[in-house]
């Protein structure tokens, strides 16, 4: 049957409509009776209210119970055939039919009523069947209820093309009661509601399942089956507002309507304590809640008793939650999938019976397990006193059990359900703790064991004196102490032993361990109140000097951290440790790579081989403590809120060079809060050790500086910086101890603090140039120096123990060649004879950039490095200083440079189109990637016509090339279209090679063999292609002199005697390299990816 999705929407005018109530049944002549006519209505009832039938009924007009009226029909073996119509019930009446006869009673529609309604209507009634045969259309309902109303079913068999029980109503309560008989669907559900009902089902047959999207629904026996034939894929009806035919057994449409029902709203409550669903279909589930958000819904899904629920379909649960997603819907109608309305169903199985595993949405003190003959699974409730060990998901490598239940003391019981599936012989439980045993015994495929714990397992654990969890890859035992903090986990708790591989050769094994509550590892290194763990391995073949370290890392990046207690005894290895990562066991010491240390904002403490790596893992926040003294060529920026605790260590910066240090700082603070204390940081070729940049807050706490070419510390534009117990000591090269800057951009005027710093007195103590007094004026121009270098002063703030002052050095003009020195109760006044350094400002136009330091001293040279975008070039370049041109000197090489002059510099660059830019040509191929070592040459040779596709799209790089093929390519350099023929008798006039052939051969560029033939599809050797080649030239007049000694080669005996001389021309040429630094390989075959190289090579080397 061909549907539509509109086919099957109930209209609102037929909800409308079916207000009238339970639609007549129209009677019918027997068929073949000529002679009476049948009975057309029926007959009147008795006074007990029951119209009992004395022959087969067909009606003419419709049949409607009066309001308030109480009506029983007693089929007693006859047949009621409605034609068109419908047998209704006005408000408040109630309708019972029954069959007291032989069970053959039947009421049937043998007319086609209006698509989409109902044999039977009710309208704020009762209809209750208890026996006969009911049949609807194709294309109508059973039992249609609108408005409100009950429909019983105790008996009786009802078939329809769509739901023999069905309805729409909005407000009022519909009740449906099936304790008995049989509802047919000939497509769908047998019982569709997709609006607020009362459900009940205590006994009878559901052939086509349930179709619910919100309801109160108590199902404790019967069986459902799901529908088999006609089923629409949820995929594409999950935004259906009708009838949708899906494959399980109940199914729901979570979240989809709004119901105006009062009291129950659009709520679900679905409570199934027995029961059989079925679904044979290999499509569905047998019942299936679709989690779709479109509105908000509140939703409990219980399921206990003897309620059994199975399907054979792969990839379905019996039971199951689906998203949108889990149903492959990526991109969901508009209003679908809202996050505030998804997620929110609540399922709770607490027994039953099942086809697949139900554990997702079993409560902890419940158990899901599987039944070894049946291989069907039961929930049951884990009672105190008893814990069990249950399978969970495993792959290749892989073993993964649960640990459910709840422990009391030594006399509980484990029943193992990995290994035997009874209680272990050997007790499992005693006064020395609990002993799980998840080993498969397949040591050593299984590198990875994981023992789930539940919350409530975990929490009765803390009474326990220890446990150990024995796997194929080794024991994991803990104490009592670490299962305190086992017990406090809010979640499950996971125990996983893995074995991992490592690069590192005195590793001969590397273990990890975690005991971990979601991400939370519930025994952190930073506590010290973990108890004990005790792992036990076997001990690796060959080792003399066995010793266990605690590791962080993997691979090569492995960091041995410190050295733990380990014992052997039978070949085993015990190692306990009080925090968990990964143990290594080593052939003798292995050299610590640790670097540095760091304590993250969430107190966890981790290890870094490399300051980067610890840098990057403080991110957040954090203290980043040094181990050792570092060296290290790269400059370092620091993340907001971080503390470098240099834990009187050297950190030294071994990038720049003497004439030429690195531009802006070595540790840069360009974020806020920045602390760098406890370190001795040297710098010699960087232009400045310290750089805060635009930050507020940020503090250098007992730090020795030796270097710096500029300046050891760059305050710029930044607040708030505390300089304490420092000692700077700026290279012979630098102009200040300290800049205290307004540099490019920066319109914030620093503020810093100077407490008892020893400084480099043959410098100032604090620079600030023109520019900085200048911003700090502002647009008052007016403002004299004087007031400017008060505003300056008053933001920085100088103490010292032993008294003094700071004295801080001021540029008054442009080119800061007139200076003014400020210092309060200054006792010493060093003479200051060094030169300024002055800022470079740049204006860079589009497509295009320039690289130059931002900072140069008097009489350096700078160099400035320009870098048009693609197709672009430079257009004009200008460099002044106090409004005269800078001589530029253009180096031909992109770079220019000039002299620093006293003064700042303003570089304008533009750039324009290159007129001689041409487009890199594409690669056509699809088999020619771009890292592949012969793409250049392939795409010479296309570009330039010598050798084009296999294909459209195919170069075949790794095909041998034919002898047609090259001498082909060779008549294409020389433009050959026509020559005489040769002779060959392999090689046919109208050959399309056989031009070239004849060409080649009339020239002597190629030879034939012995029995005439030229053989120009058998591949060509390397040696074959040198002599060619070597003709060819000749033929060209090119030198052919050159030969190289090929008698270093291992195959050199393997070369043709005729092909010596030319195979060590092409040699020496450098157009056939070796094919090994050993080998030359002159009889294999030449591959098209050669060929082009070797051409290009060639032309190359020859072109005009």
């Amino acid at each position: 049957m061909l549907k539509r999705k509109s086919k099957r929407v109930l209209s609102i005018v037929l909800a409308v409509a079916m207000i009238v109530g339970l639609f007549p049944i129209a009677a019918f002549a027997n068929e073949g009776d000529e002679t009476s006519v049948a009975a057309t209505s029926l007959p009147t009832a008795g006074e007990d209210g029951v119209i009992t039938l004395t022959e087969d009924v067909t009606l003419a007009a419709p049949f409607t119970v009066a309001q308030n009226e109480n009506v029983t029909i007693d089929l007693n073996g006859k047949k009621i055939d409605a034609g068109t119509n419908q047998i209704s019930r006005a408000a408040g009446s109630e309708l019972i039919i029954k069959d007291s006869s032989n069970g053959n009673g039947e009421i049937s529609a043998s007319g086609q009523p209006k698509a989409d309604t109902g044999l039977f209507s009710v309208d704020n009634a009762t209809l209750t069947l208890n026996g006969g045969k009911f049949k609807a259309a194709d294309n109508n309902y059973g039992v249609y209820v609108s408005n409100g109303g009950k429909v019983i079913v105790n008996a009786g068999t009802f078939n329809a093309g769509y739901a023999p029980l069905a309805g729409n109503n909005t407000t009022g309560d519909t009740n449906f009661e099936v304790n008995g008989g049989t509802l047919n669907a000939k497509y769908g559900p047998a019982i569709y509601m997709p609006s607020q009902v009362n459900l009940t089902i205590t006994n009878g047959t559901l052939n086509g399942g349930i179709s619910l999207r919100m309801g109160q629904v108590n199902i404790s026996g019967g069986t459902i089956n799901a529908t088999t034939t006609n089923i629409d894929p949820v995929k594409e009806y999950y935004d259906y507002s009708g009838n949708a035919w899906l494959a399980d057994a109940l199914y729901v449409f979570n979240g989809t309507y709004t119901s105006d029902n009062e009291e129950y709203g659009n709520s679900l409550d679905l409570n199934i304590t027995g029961g059989t669903f079925n679904c044979t279909n290999n499509q569905g589930s047998a019942i299936a809640i679709y989690d779709l958000g479109k509105v908000a819904q509140s939703s409990d899904v219980s399921i206990s008793g003897s309620a059994a629920l199975h399907s054979n379909a792969e990839g379905r649960s019996a039971y199951q939650v689906l998203s949108l997603k889990d149903i492959g819907v990526d991109s969901p109608e508009a209003g679908f999938n809202n996050s505030e309305y998804v997620g929110k169903v609540q399922s709770s199985i607490t027994g039953g019976t099942f086809s697949s595993d139900v554990s997702t949405y079993v409560p902890n003190d419940y158990i899901c397990k599987q039944n070894a003959e049946n291989k069907n699974w039961t929930v049951s409730k884990i009672s105190s006193g008893q814990m069990v060990v249950r399978p969970g998901s495993s792959a290749v490598g892989n073993v993964e059990a649960t640990l459910d239940g709840v422990y009391n003391d030594a006399s509980t019981d484990i029943k193992d359900e990995v290994n035997s599936g009874e209680s272990s012989e050997e007790s499992n439980v005693d006064e020395s703790g609990v002993v799980v045993n998840i080993a498969k015994n397949d040591a050593p495929a299984t590198t990875s064991a994981t023992l789930n714990v539940t919350k409530a397992a975990a929490k009765s654990l803390a009474s326990a004196p220890a446990l150990t969890v024995k796997t194929d890859v080794g024991d994991v035992q803990l104490d009592a102490q670490a299962l305190d903090k086992v017990a406090q986990a809010t979640d499950d708790v996971a125990i996983t032993i893995e074995k991992k591989t490592t690069g590192d050769s005195s590793a001969k094994a590397l273990y990890t361990v975690e005991v971990k509550s979601g991400d939370k590892n519930l025994l952190p290194e930073s506590a010290t109140d973990n108890g004990t763990v005790t792992i036990t391995v076997e001990e690796p073949a060959n080792v003399e000097d066995l010793q266990a370290w605690y590791v962080v890392g993997e691979n090569s990046s492995l960091i041995y951290v410190e050295r733990l207690a380990a014992t052997e005894t039978d070949g085993r290895i015990a190692i306990t440790i009080n925090h968990l990562s990964s143990v290594a066991l080593t052939d003798g010491n292995p050299k610590n790579q640790e670097v540095a240390t760091v304590v993250d904002a969430g107190g966890n403490l981790t290890h870094h081989a490399t300051l980067q790596d610890a840098v990057t893992a403080a991110e957040n926040g954090g203290t980043i403590t040094l181990v050792k003294n570092v060296e290290i060529a790269d400059q370092i920026s620091l993340p907001a809120n971080a503390t470098l605790d240099g834990a009187g260590h050297t950190l030294t910066y071994t990038g720049g060079r003497a004439d030429s240090p690195t531009s802006q700082g070595f540790l840069n603070t360009i974020n806020d809060n920045v602390t760098i204390k406890n370190v001795t940081i040297e710098a010699p070729y960087i232009k400045h050790a310290v750089q805060f940049y635009r930050t507020e807050g940020g503090t250098l706490d007992n730090v020795t500086i030796n270097g710096a070419a500029w300046t050891a510390v760059l305050v710029n534009g930044s607040t708030g910086i505390n300089i304490v117990d420092c000692d700077l000591n700026p290279a012979a090269t630098a102009y200040a101890n300290i800049d205290f800057s307004m540099g490019s951009s920066v319109i914030t005027v620093p503020s810093m603090t100077v407490n008892n710093v020893s400084f480099n007195y043959d410098k100032p103590a604090v620079w600030v140039d023109n520019e900085t007094l200048n911003k700090v004026k502002g647009a008052d121009s007016s403002m004299a120096n004087d007031e400017a270098i008060k505003a300056v002063t008053d933001k920085i703030t100088y103490t010292s123990p032993t008294g003094g002052s700071l004295n801080i050095v001021f540029g008054l003009n442009a080119d800061n060649s007139e200076t003014t020195t400020v210092r309060e109760e200054s006792t010493y006044q060093p003479p200051y004879t060094g030169k300024y350094s002055y800022e470079i400002f740049t204006t860079v136009g589009d497509n295009g950039a320039i690289d130059v330091d931002r900072y140069a001293t008097e009489g350096d040279k700078v160099t400035i490095t320009v870098s048009p975008d693609e197709a672009y070039m430079l257009d004009d370049m200008t460099v002044t200083s106090g409004g005269k041109d800078v001589e530029v000197t253009d180096n031909g090489d992109g770079t220019y440079t000039f002299t620093m002059p006293s003064g700042d510099v303003k570089i304008e660059v533009t750039f324009a189109e290159d007129p001689n830019w041409e487009e890199e040509p594409a690669m056509p191929f699809v088999d020619v990637d771009e890292n592949d070592w012969f793409y250049d040459v392939v795409l010479y040779a296309y570009e330039n016509g010598l050798m084009t596709g296999t294909s459209a799209d195919t170069f075949a790089p790794n095909t041998a090339t034919t002898r047609g093929m090259i001498v082909s390519m060779l008549a294409r350099l020389e433009g050959v279209t026509s020559a005489e023929d040769a002779g060959f008798a392999d090689v046919a006039a109208n050959d399309w090679y056989a031009t070239a052939v004849n060409w080649a051969a009339s020239v002597g560029v190629v030879n034939g063999y012995e029995d005439n033939t030229f053989r120009p599809n058998a591949p060509i050797t390397r040696e074959q292609m040198a002599a060619i080649l070597y003709n060819y030239a000749d033929y060209k007049g090119y030198d052919v002199s050159a030969r190289a000694d090929l008698s270093d080669y291992a195959d050199a005996a393997s070369i043709s005697s005729w092909a010596e001389d030319v195979l060590a021309w092409a040699n020496a040429e450098g157009l056939i390299n070796g094919m090994t630094a050993t080998t030359i390989d002159p009889q294999g075959a030449t591959t098209r990816a050669q060929t082009a190289a070797m051409f290009e090579r060639f032309l190359t080397a020859h072109e005009a």
